[in-house]
């Protein structure tokens, strides 16, 4: 059938087509596309085989089913060309609708092909058969005529040969019948055989060879009817064959595409599934490190600022200290002051000293009560010497320069001590010589002397333990200004690392949540692409 073959022609043209559509769609991943195409390749297959069955059959349920399918291609179809896709992509499915077109083109032949020749055989079945039954009443009417023109003659000669012609009417009579029996009988079994071939046909007996295929009669064009149809019952059967070798290269077809998009889609998800869950499991690590770190630097913060408080109340302990050492410090200069002004005066009175005898009693006692203040102070000083080298060391090499200042005022403390200890023991000679002899004013004029050098001496120490002081008073208030300052930016530390310690704890919540959400999103597409490659 010339419309048969159309549209086997345009089928293979539009399904390879649409094949190469579907391969595209794979290769850009393109999954719109890819769906689509490869429902219209279903239904357009099944058409294509209810269509050809129809052709060869003729039976109206394949039309129905077909046209059914055809009308499944036409929306599918319509999403394909629609969906968003690449320039060669755009290309392959821009042909598909004109192919489509072709293909209904094709099919509508077949439809129309097939009612002409269920006509062309109508008509011929009307055609044969009266020529058929005219060839039957035609013989009926010889045999009748026969006997009708034996009958009279019969009758004219009967006085003459009466027994005679009875016989040989009663024979001729009995051949023309047999005559025209065997005829009807001829026609009758050649109508007969041609049916069961036809019966035989529809059987699906299609090697069978038919009756009266040779003949010329009508019963010949009966006959090549016949074998029409089981020309086209074997062609069915060749392209029922063809439709399941199709279909099943389809179906497989179908699994490959359907395993590769599986697979393409576990390789692009897949990954990003890995990177995502290794990401969450570095970021839980991060977390817990600064978390850790943390929590270490707040521990620190707090022990550091501990120090800083008891170094700062060290440091108030050793300017209090050194207030105190400025005080007695002054109170030694003054007290030189006092001593040097006497010793000069004692030197101008010596001729008077006969007079002044008591009064420099006096005044050696007094000098004696100094002395003994100066000795307190120089031990005093001497311990809060001995404390700033002990906090200097403990401050480390900030205090290296503080333990240097500390050892010259422990000397210079050592140092007063000692004179301190030479003016009583002069006093002492004095109020000896005093109590013994006016003779010995030459030696208290002398040692007055003396004493207005030691004086001399005492104030030269007291400036230089003036400085002293001083030199530790400034250091010790840049280490308080320095604790200060340290116990600021421990607290800022200790602020910062609890922000720190809160943020972690929010990053590693984050991070588990992202951790639980990839191994979910994991476990679905897994199901997913077993559903696929199930399918």
């Amino acid at each position: 059938m010339k419309g048969l073959e159309g549209l086997q022609k345009e089928g293979v043209e539009f399904r390879v087509l649409l094949t190469d559509t579907i391969e595209e769609a794979i290769a850009e991943d393109n999954v719109a596309v890819l769906v689509a195409a490869a429902r219209t390749m279903q239904e357009f297959l099944l058409a294509r085989v209810f269509m050809e069955r129809y052709g060869l059959g003729a039976n109206p349920a394949d039309l129905t089913t077909a046209q059914t399918h055809y009308v499944n291609v036409e929306p599918l179809l319509k999403t394909v060309v629609s969906a968003q896709q690449s320039p060669k992509l755009s290309q392959l499915t821009g042909k598909l609708a004109a192919e489509f077109e072709q293909v209904r083109q094709q099919a509508a032949a077949v439809e129309t092909g097939v009612a002409a020749q269920q006509e062309a055989l109508t008509a011929r079945i009307f055609k044969i058969g009266p020529p058929i039954s005219t060839a039957y009443q035609e013989i009926t009417g010889e045999v009748v005529a026969v006997q009708n023109d034996i009958g009279p003659k019969a009758s004219a000669g009967i006085s003459s040969t009466l027994s005679t012609m009875l016989t040989l009417a009663s024979i001729f009579t009995l051949l023309i019948a047999g005559i025209a029996v065997f005829l009807g009988m001829s026609i009758s079994r050649a109508i007969s055989a041609i049916t069961d071939c036809m019966r035989a046909v529809a059987a699906g007996n299609l090697t069978m060879k038919v009756f009266g295929s040779g003949r010329s009669d009508e019963i010949g064009e009966m006959a090549a009817a016949v074998e029409v149809f089981q020309a086209n019952g074997i062609e069915k059967e060749r392209l029922e064959r063809e439709q399941a070798a199709v279909k099943e290269q389809q179906e497989a077809e179908r699994r490959r595409i359907m395993n590769e998009l599986a697979d393409s889609f576990e390789r692009a998800v897949g990954g990003i599934v890995e990177t995502v869950s290794a990401a969450a499991q570095e970021m839980q690590a991060a977390a817990n490190t600064l978390s850790a770190s943390a929590e270490e630097t707040a521990q620190q913060s707090t022990a550091v600022s501990a120090a800083s408080e008891e170094a700062a109340a060290n440091v108030q302990t050793v300017a209090s200290a050194t207030e105190q050492l400025a005080a007695s410090v002054n109170e030694i200069g003054r007290r030189a002051e006092e001593s040097s002004s006497m010793s000069q005066q004692a030197v101008g009175d010596t001729q008077t000293a006969s007079e002044r005898i008591a009064f420099l009693s006096s005044a050696s006692q007094k000098i004696g009560d100094v002395l003994n203040m100066i000795s307190e102070i120089a031990g005093q000083t001497n311990l809060l010497a001995l404390n700033a080298t002990i906090e200097a060391a403990r401050a480390g090499e900030a205090g290296r320069g503080f333990a240097v200042v500390a050892s010259e005022v422990k000397a210079l403390a050592e140092q007063t001590s000692r004179a301190t200890q030479e003016i009583s023991g002069q006093i002492a000679e004095i109020q000896s010589a005093t109590n013994a002899s006016v003779d010995a004013i030459q030696n208290v004029g002398d040692t007055i002397a003396k004493l207005n050098s030691i004086a001399a001496t005492i104030a030269a120490a007291v400036e230089e333990q003036t400085a002293a002081t001083a030199e530790i008073a400034r250091n010790v208030q840049q280490a308080s200004a320095g604790t200060v300052e340290v116990s600021s930016n421990i607290t800022g530390v200790s602020r910062a690392a609890e922000e720190t310690g809160a943020a972690a704890s929010q990053v590693l919540g984050s991070a588990g949540g992202l951790a639980r959400d990839a191994e979910t999103l994991r476990m679905e597409v897994a199901r997913f692409i077993a559903q696929v490659r199930a399918a």
